[in-house]
């Protein structure tokens, strides 16, 4: 509660200053803050969904982790990764999240703000039509023949398994059905007593617990990709978009670092860029910090800390406790934002620990790297006994190599199997088994091949 009476202060503050509800064209607006401006606009808008478009893939990442900062709600449209070997499948993960977000649009269901980038505009995805046209959709109550559902499921593509643990699998024990819907983060398992569905519960694949109870389940099976369509046919009329990238025409609202008429600049924190330690050891800048927060003060300015955990505002405040500084005046809030902004129009100033602990590049490499981490969590552990010395494997970092085998290494935690393979012209490579990107590339059919992404 402390948390959202903290940043809801910073935005009734801003909002105050900058009339985001009327306003059309915000100008000199450092990068830092653009973020902040967007949530801002989201938030006045009621009644239309809100895009968000950025120029490109890189940019569009980086906006929608600080968004979300701000706007927990808001979502990325994740860019379909295509495998450089032209037989393989795309991530799975992201296929199922761009799926979500699509069966939300279609039927028009709520949801946050969305970021795009320019380029998925014209991307062919299906059609919406066609999604909702694939939506089977069970409530609790409804009548189930479990044979006619699982016959529809294998018509759509589906397969009937001991055990469901991917998505694309449903199995029928008894009076029970699970169900992992190609769109789905989990699978379902409905409980039918009579042909009535008595209970949905979504389950982890892994230990076949239940973890949550529902009252619907939606299951894409049908062809939903027979028709296709470009992204921009989910445009509705009343739909606001929020153009961040400079280059779309049809925005209704523009965010740039560039002056325009009638801005209230927002400006980068005053404190230039800190390393790590420079707070803690730079006694000069540290006192310049701190008297330029009691100036703020003295001016009647609100002054937000953002912090990614509890522990960093306390490292906060005992540094200001040292300094024989007031943190009565600040306001703390947890939200992981990388870099801070000063707006000089409504007297407020957000401070990123990040930026001042000299952390902030770090967290957003971290941000970069998330992808990769999800997509390996998602995969099944590799089974090397299905490699044999000479195969090609891929690396995730090293690229295309030749196997020669597994040697044993010792670690602090005990000893570790690591993988020992050839790259042309290279040195040899020993590298830890989880970085193969998957099972050998020669002489396995495609559904047996996991993507090999980087």
């Amino acid at each position: 509660m402390k948390e959202s009476s903290a940043s809801e202060a910073i935005f009734d503050r801003a909002s105050t200053a900058l009339g985001a509800k009327s306003r059309r064209c915000f100008g000199e607006v450092d990068e830092a803050a653009q973020s902040f401006v967007a949530a801002l606009v989201a938030r006045a808008t009621v009644g239309s969904r809100v895009w968000i478009v950025c120029s490109d893939v890189r940019a569009q990442e980086d906006f929608a982790a600080e968004l979300m900062a701000w706007l927990p709600e808001a979502r990325l449209l994740p860019e379909l990764e295509i495998p450089f070997a032209g037989d393989l499948l795309p991530d799975p993960e992201t296929s199922a999240e761009r799926l979500e977000i699509l069966s939300l649009l279609a039927h028009e269901e709520s949801i946050g703000p969305l970021v795009i980038h320019t380029g998925q505009w014209a991307q062919e995805v299906p059609s919406a039509r066609a999604l909702a046209k694939s939506v089977l959709s069970l409530t609790k109550g409804d009548r189930v023949g479990l044979f006619e559902a699982g016959e529809k499921l294998v018509n759509a593509g589906y397969e009937r398994a001991a055990q469901v643990t991917t998505r694309g699998q449903f199995a029928i024990r008894g009076g029970i059905m699970d169900v992992f819907s190609w769109q789905a983060s989990l699978p379902m398992r409905l409980e039918l007593d009579d042909e009535v569905v008595d209970s949905i519960r979504s389950f982890d694949p892994d230990t076949q617990i239940s973890i949550g109870e529902s009252t619907t389940c939606e299951v894409l099976a049908g062809n939903f990709d027979a028709k296709l369509a470009p992204l921009r046919n989910y445009l509705r009329k009343e739909d606001l978009i929020i153009d961040v990238a400079g280059s779309e025409e049809r925005a209704h609202v523009r965010i740039s670092s560039e002056s325009a008429r009638r801005c209230n600049p927002f400006f980068p924190q005053p404190f230039g860029k800190f390393d790590a330690g420079d707070l803690v050891l730079d006694a000069v800048r540290r006192d310049r910090l701190f008297r330029q927060l009691e100036e703020w003060r003295v001016a009647g300015w609100q002054v937000s800390l953002a912090a990614g955990s509890d522990g960093e505002i306390e490292r906060f405040q005992e540094l200001a406790t040292e300094e024989h500084f007031d943190v009565s005046s600040v306001n703390f809030l947890q939200a992981p934002i990388t870099r801070g902004f000063v707006f000089p129009s409504a007297r407020l100033a957000v401070l990123s620990d990040a930026e001042l602990f000299g952390r902030s590049s770090s967290l957003r490499q971290r941000r970069i790297s998330h992808r990769r981490e999800r997509m390996l969590a998602g995969r099944a552990a590799i089974d090397f006994t299905e490699f044999e010395p000479g195969d090609h494997v891929v690396h995730l970092e090293h690229g295309i190599g030749r196997y020669v085998g597994l040697q044993t290494t010792p670690g602090d935690d005990g000893e570790r199997r690591s993988v020992t393979g050839v790259r042309r012209r290279r040195p040899a490579l020993c590298a830890p088994g989880s970085s193969l990107a998957g099972r050998p590339l020669c002489g396995r059919r495609q559904r047996d091949i996991p993507n090999f992404l980087s």
